[in-house]
């Protein structure tokens, strides 16, 4: 049987991982899988306009450069 997530939890859970936060350790204190939340993840940047998801994904980058 699968678990039924409200918006508001799934958006929050997206956001955490779009600030910098590890997929595994947001999926911990969620209390959800890693691979659900991955789907989550997922699934919020294809549904991203172009310009938004290029904005997002340079700030992943700089904040790679800034972790190493």
């Amino acid at each position: 049987m699968q678990r039924r997530f409200p918006e508001e939890f799934k958006r929050a859970a997206v956001a955490q991982v779009q600030n910098g936060e590890s997929q595994l350790s947001v999926a911990r204190h969620s209390e959800i899988s890693s691979k659900t939340l991955n789907r989550l993840c997922v699934t919020t940047r294809r549904a991203m306009p172009a310009e938004e998801l290029s904005a997002m994904d340079e700030i992943a980058w700089l904040r790679e450069l800034i972790r190493q």
